[in-house]
């Protein structure tokens, strides 16, 4: 198969030509470990929090939870990120 000549526009002409300049090029290994480790650490941190909630919700909540293998905490902390989350 013969090599075609790849045709860059200006702006991608100037991407092609500064690449190397990059920082993040030279050490995309160590930045990405840098930001695993910053994601990690972020996801680890938690904040305690008290409700009171009727018993027929908790019951509710028990059952729900038992269904989907979590915990009661872990599945209200996953209803908690949904609803956040599709704000």
């Amino acid at each position: 198969m013969a090599d075609k000549k790849i045709v860059l526009d200006q702006y991608e002409q100037d991407i092609e030509d500064n690449f190397e300049l990059c920082p993040i090029a030279k050490n995309e290994d160590e930045l990405k470990k840098e930001m695993m480790t910053a994601a990690r650490e972020y996801l680890k941190a938690t904040k305690a929090l008290k409700i009171e909630i009727p018993q027929y919700d908790f019951e509710s909540i028990q059952f729900k939870a038992s269904q989907a293998g979590l915990t009661c905490p872990a599945y209200i902390g996953m209803l908690v990120h949904r609803d956040v989350m599709s704000l």
